[in-house]
């Protein structure tokens, strides 16, 4: 595989057959795009316009829940994959760049987007049972 990219984020996870999966996200002509690993590489379903990328997931047994967070000028948004097909989620924040961190606690997902706005500034938002925005790191 040979692809230029000027911005990416990958995925990773086992399933309960054992086998390696992974999901690349990256930037190419003006959207997001994906590269998938499920014993071999094909192109995968996600297309959406941005410019900068970040991505999360976890499984729940063998269902897998991907996040990912596409900027598009001064805005990141949302997108996500529950096993069914992609769809815009509910998180959007004023930004240019971000990354996310998610894991499961008790069974139930958290995550938190850390966003940069053009400061340079550095703010954390959370999911538990919605968006909220917990903490401006000042950094």
């Amino acid at each position: 595989m040979r692809t230029k990219m000027a911005s990416a984020s990958a995925i990773s996870w086992r399933d309960s057959a054992n086998e390696n999966h992974i999901r690349i996200y990256y930037f190419r002509n003006g959207n997001i795009e994906e590269k998938c690993w499920d014993g071999y590489w094909y192109p995968g379903a996600f297309a959406f316009p941005g410019e900068t990328i970040s991505a999360t997931s976890w499984s729940m047994g063998d269902r897998i829940c991907i996040r990912v967070y596409v900027g598009n000028g001064s805005l990141i948004n949302e997108y996500c994959w529950d096993g069914e097909e992609w769809y815009q989620g509910s998180f959007t924040a004023e930004g240019v760049s971000s990354t996310a961190v998610s894991w499961l606690d008790d069974g139930i997902p958290k995550i938190k987007v850390y966003v940069s706005d053009e400061d340079r500034t550095i703010s954390e938002y959370s999911y538990e049972n919605g968006w909220e925005l917990s903490n401006d790191l000042g950094v």
